[in-house]
């Protein structure tokens, strides 16, 4: 034990370790291989160091590294305005300390007041604080920070069990890993957040937790708020209901260029894609993870009582413990060709327990830290164990809890919905977690994907400088295997929509004019024209003979029709009449028949309908990604019709107006000549038509005539006065 008593007023510097002491894990034996641990089962240390209570350093410019560390029994610090930086470890496992002015402190170094005493800390010029600097201060209520408080580092204040309160939090820009880790922190304003790291405030338990983004965020790291009940992400727009303006909560917008909210959950975009951050409890009985999602973080869902959650082809990765503590799931629908990649971290608590040993049978007994004996018995999870495996006698290399609980202790197995294509779901760790198997919709495999995220990273608005992403993406949809697959490319239409727009694009693309046999050109453009002097040369005549023509037409043609209505009124009529009894009749024959038939095929079609139902169902699921294909297909097809019409109504009503003035004047001459002809020779068919009615409807009169006579032969002569007439 070292006794300080001399005054450190007038020192200028403090250098490393100058006056630190020590720690030793406590041990049971002399070779010091067997370390102590006390009733909560955690590790004894024995500490050296000096039994010192205050220390004023008011005149030092600088203190090194672990210059007081260990000093358990330091209470009181006071340190001088020029110095700006405590330095790591400097006050590291002062247990005791209480009191020490940090108002002039501008950096924190990493661990310098690990383990420490400190009830409050007030850092109003500090811009940095690194990592751990103040883990485990266990009586630590209240922080305050500057507004220059720039950067707090990982795991800066984790495990400080009753921290509660963080005063300008709003200020921090840079926020570490497990910064706020197992604190008492219930809400946090991070409204200057850019970068928010992994697991910032997670708990032991379920907790209830409001959080504050600003719009200045880029990333986010695995699930920040692991653990903690957070609301639904939601904000307010302006929408017109019934013509008036009014404010509507929406739980989809975008908060930054990189972190949206989709249905009240929180979404970054990250270096391989789109992140699942935090569910937050919308829609817990058929959770769908947003399209386009490559991973769930970890503690995604963790304590949550989601029932239900289908993914997308596009996740490949599952964080740790990502539904870990999710009681209520029974069915995940996965989406992807392969077996998403289960994150699950190596847990030493679960690793080197006695109480996991993952074969089967009885392992003996082992004392608990209260002295009591508890039988070993092995989780049987395998039928046997091999101990070199691990290299020690009671460990278990099963240690993942990615779904409910850890591997060996889900007791209520999920069921799961997976491709008919899918490869790796029948693995043996998939196996702890699930025990019923679905079969699902094909899923598109590797290359489908890669094809699907080739056109994807094809702009909108495509420009020739685009072509080489284009032919990547064509080159990518080519390796696509099958037509099967080849229908889960779902923005293929895209990809055919930008190899137009590249091709209209292409400066070296061929000349619409081809070269003639004799060396000259012949444009394509000259053909057109005599396609349209043609047409207009026969519109032109028929214009003119209808013209000419259409009186003498009307004038002969409507006493005929009217005739020809009076003379067949009745007959049609007398069928009408004839046919009335017969049709009542069979009506009246068949109705019985047809009500028992019905009576009879309507239990027969229903038990057909019950039976086709599911058949029906399962071809449509297959059916599905086809025809939203061919829609696809169609759609592109419509809007490429429609685009080059358009082009097509341009050129032609330029070459119609262009041939209209070149062909004018021949095509006036010789319509003339044309409409003559016609003329002559329509007078001339006009004429055997004639000649062909009038003997049409001599024999008709005959034979009226002679009906007639058979029934009433006293009024044929009348008959005969009335010839010229009828």
């Amino acid at each position: 034990v070292l006794y300080i008593s001399e005054d450190l007023s007038k020192a200028k510097s403090i250098g490393d370790y100058a006056i630190s002491g020590d720690v030793y894990y406590a041990c049971l034996d002399e070779n010091m291989s067997v370390a102590a641990v006390n009733s909560n089962g955690y590790y004894r240390y024995t500490y050296h160091g000096p039994l010192i209570e205050s220390i004023d350093v008011s005149s030092a410019k600088e203190i090194g590294e672990y210059a007081f560390s260990y000093c358990r029994n330091l209470v009181n610090v006071n340190l001088g305005e020029k110095i700006k930086e405590i330095k790591k470890y400097t006050f590291a496992g002062c247990d005791a300390l209480k009191n020490i002015n940090l108002d002039k402190i501008e950096t924190i170094g990493e661990y310098a007041f690990m383990e420490c005493g400190l009830e409050s800390i007030n850092v109003p010029a500090a811009e940095k604080i690194e990592k751990y600097a103040f883990v485990s201060n266990r009586l630590l209520n209240n922080a305050t920070f500057g507004k220059k408080t720039a950067e707090v580092g990982e795991g800066a204040f984790s495990y400080c069990d009753p921290l509660s309160t963080v005063e300008n939090l709003e200020n921090v820009e840079n926020i570490g890993d497990y910064a706020f880790a197992y604190t008492a922190i219930t809400s946090a304003n991070l409204t200057s957040a850019v970068n928010i790291g992994r697991n910032v405030f997670i708990k032991e338990t379920l907790t209830p937790f409001t959080v504050t983004l600003g719009d200045d965020v880029e990333k986010i790291a695995d699930n920040p708020f692991a653990m903690c009940v957070v609301e639904p992400f939601s904000t307010t727009v302006k929408e017109k209901v019934n013509g008036k303006e009014k404010e509507v909560e929406t739980y989809t917008y975008e908060i930054s260029d990189t972190v949206f909210v989709i249905d009240g959950s929180l979404y970054c975009m990250n270096e391989k894609g789109m992140e699942l951050i935090t569910y937050t409890g919308n829609n817990k009985e058929n959770v769908v993870i947003a399209d386009d999602t490559v991973r769930i973080t970890a503690y995604a869902f963790a304590g949550s009582d989601v029932v239900r959650v289908k993914m997308p082809f596009t996740t490949t990765a599952i964080g740790h413990k990502a539904f870990y503590g999710c009681n209520s799931l029974d069915m995940v629908i996965f989406g992807s060709y392969n077996v998403p990649n289960f994150e699950e971290e190596f847990d030493p608590s679960y690793y080197g327990s006695y109480e996991n040993i993952p074969g089967i049978g009885d392992y003996g007994v082992y004392t608990d830290y209260d002295g009591n004996e508890v039988q070993i018995n092995g989780l049987g999870i395998i039928p046997f164990f091999m101990w070199n495996a691990t290299g020690e006698m009671y460990s278990n290399v099963f240690y993942g809890a990615t779904f409910k609980d850890y591997v060996g202790r889900v007791q209520d197995k999920i069921t799961m919905v997976h491709p008919i294509n899918g490869v790796g779901y029948d693995s043996f760790i998939c196996n702890q977690y699930f025990d019923l198997r679905i079969d699902g919709p094909a899923a598109p495999d590797d290359a489908a994907v890669d094809a699907i995220n080739a056109i994807k990273a094809i702009p909108d608005r495509v420009t020739y400088d685009d072509k080489s992403l284009v032919d990547a993406a064509r080159s990518a949809y080519d390796k696509v295997a099958t037509n099967a697959q080849q229908a889960l490319v779902n923005n293929y239409a895209d990809l055919v929509s930008a190899e137009q727009r590249i091709k209209a694009l292409d400066p070296d693309a061929e000349d619409e004019d081809k070269t003639d046999d004799n060396g000259g050109t012949k444009s394509k453009s000259n053909g057109w024209i005599w396609i349209f002097m043609i047409l207009a040369v026969v519109v032109v005549a028929a214009i003119i003979l209808v013209s000419k023509f259409k009186e003498p037409i009307v004038k002969f043609a409507k006493p005929v029709i009217q005739k020809v209505v009076v003379f067949c009124k009745p007959i049609v009529l007398k069928i009408a009449e004839f046919l009335k009894p017969f049709i009542e009749k069979a009506v009246e024959f068949c109705k019985p028949v047809t009500d028992k038939i019905v009576a009879f095929a309507k239990p027969i079609v229903k038990k057909v309908v019950d039976f086709c139902k599911p058949i029906f169902a399962k071809v449509f699921e297959v059916l599905k990604p086809v025809c939203i294909k061919a829609i696809a297909i169609i759609k592109l097809v419509a809007a490429i019709v429609a685009k080059y019409a358009v082009i097509a109504f341009k050129f032609v009503k330029e070459w119609v107006i262009k041939a209209y003035k070149v062909s004018k004047p021949v095509v006036i001459k010789y319509a003339k000549i044309i409409a003559v002809e016609i003329v002559a020779i329509a007078k001339i068919v006009w004429c055997k038509v004639l000649e062909f009615a009038k003997l049409v409807i001599s024999k008709i009169k005959e034979i009226i005539d002679n009906k007639k006579s058979k029934k009433q032969p006293e009024v044929k002569e009348e008959t005969g006065n009335n010839e010229n007439e009828n």
